[in-house]
């Protein structure tokens, strides 16, 4: 069955997955921390890359036996590898001590709970409970919120169905900006762990996120315009962040982006349009419509309602054809409309994709020439004419006395007609010296275009 939602807060990019592996291969040239061991490990793992096994000596080398949070990294990061066994007796005696310490933090305990859970150390979850219901009452910040979230989804499933009502709450407390995003104090890292620690618990309580269309987008354009990010820690979040929003087990956001130049032109005439989910994979076969095209300077319409041609045997880039004799020059929005021929998937912002063109043409020099005046006017005007490419037959010989006045006209090639840039340079180069000099050239009557010299 289809469901489509309509929710659309502006267009999305595709997220910058090459960018993120280059982060994280960096980042594994020099692994001298846990954390960082953990989080380019699991990263890398998210993107279907297979870490080496040589790392897990990395991560025994770095592992403080009597911090839990060390512990966590570690087990962590173990997990991406085939075989790497850590000691777990050694680990046993700070994750009790933390599981069952009184003044335990939601965040050592999220990360004994983990630890227990991938070492596969024994665990009382009876008292588990009981310390979350405590700590939870202690903490009600964003990210201690998250923590319970995310352990209780390690508990058995009633934990979970009965903090899964929490998740509204915490989706009410995200920040909006410029009503297009949301994002939690703290940051990327902070938010992309927040939103996963959601997916999780609700996973576990084996029922969809509940989250409305608009939410899930904000947060999905808040993701999709983060291009760098600093830390691997950041990296790895956001990244489990765009591999959730791309599972079609979930709500799907389409992401439409121009894949062929901004320029339109008989070289380039065409627009096409790339059509996959965040992680840039197809989301099936569409219906494109290109309900209109506008001239951003006039609000002249040039194309209405039409379809837009698959250029992909997996139906992820479509073409707009686009140039003719007919549309003037200017600068174009496409507004263009989706709709599924044949998916499962549950898809997210199918109307008002916006694609901005500029339609070019070319143009050509005509009337030019190159006239030797006397600056006190005294003297006749020496008019020499130039053809392009053509040069002049004679040397011209100035002295102080005079200056170079040259004129010309610039006329659309397509159209016929003398045009106006929005500004024209003219270059002047010493073929010896390879020396430069630029002069502005004006504009005038009948589109004549001047420089004086």
């Amino acid at each position: 069955m289809l469901i489509v939602y309509e929710a659309q807060v502006s267009n999305l990019l595709p997220a910058p997955l090459e960018s993120i592996k280059n982060q994280f291969q960096t980042a594994m040239k020099s692994l001298t921390d846990i954390s960082t061991i953990h989080y380019t490990l699991c990263g890398i793992k998210e993107l279907g890359i297979q870490p080496s096994e040589n790392l897990c000596n990395d991560i025994k080398k770095n592992i403080d036996k009597a911090n839990i949070e060390s512990i966590y990294h570690a087990s962590e990061a173990a997990k991406t590898l085939n075989n790497c066994q850590l000691p777990i007796d050694e680990f046993r005696p700070t994750v009790k001590t933390t599981l069952q310490a009184d003044k335990t933090t939601l965040a050592d305990l999220f990360y004994a709970v983990t630890s227990s859970r991938n070492l596969q150390i024994p665990m009382d979850e009876e008292q588990i409970e009981k310390r979350l219901t405590t700590l939870t009452k202690s903490d009600d910040s964003v990210l201690g919120q998250a923590y319970v979230l995310m352990i209780a989804s390690q508990l058995n499933t009633a934990v979970s169905k009965y903090h899964s009502d929490s998740i509204h709450d915490l989706i009410q407390q995200a920040d909006e900006v410029d009503g297009k995003s949301l994002q939690y104090e703290g940051g990327i890292g902070t938010t992309a762990l927040i939103f996963s620690a959601m997916y999780q618990l609700a996973d576990k309580a084996g029922a969809p996120l509940k989250i409305d269309e608009q939410h899930l987008s904000k947060f999905a354009y808040y993701f999709s315009t983060k291009r760098h990010v600093a830390t691997v820690r950041s990296a790895y979040y956001l990244t489990k962040a765009y591999k959730l929003l791309s599972d079609p087990r979930h709500a799907v956001p389409v992401v439409v982006s121009r894949i062929s130049p901004a320029w339109i032109s008989p070289d380039s005439p065409s627009v096409l349009v790339s059509i996959t989910n965040l992680m840039g994979y197809p989301i099936g076969e569409m219906s494109v419509v290109a309900e209109s095209a506008k001239r951003k300077e006039d609000g002249v319409i040039v194309i209405s309602k039409q379809k837009l041609v698959p250029k992909a045997s997996d139906f992820s880039v479509y073409e707009l054809p686009f140039y003719n004799t007919k549309i003037p020059r200017g600068l174009y929005t496409i507004h263009l409309t989706l709709n599924p021929v044949r998916n499962e998937a549950k898809l997210i912002g199918l109307n008002d994709h916006t694609i901005e063109v500029k339609v070019t043409s070319e143009a050509v020099i005509e009337n030019a020439e190159v006239n030797l005046v006397d600056r006190d006017h005294s003297g006749q005007v020496k008019t020499n004419k130039l053809s392009y490419p053509t040069t002049l037959t004679d040397k011209m010989e100035i002295d102080y006395h005079q200056k170079v006045i040259v004129k010309f006209q610039i006329k659309d090639k397509q159209t016929n007609e003398y045009i106006r840039t929005q500004q024209c340079f003219l270059r002047f180069t010493n073929k010896q010296s390879q020396k430069e000099i630029v002069y502005l050239a004006e504009v005038g009557a009948n589109s004549q275009y001047k420089a004086e010299v």
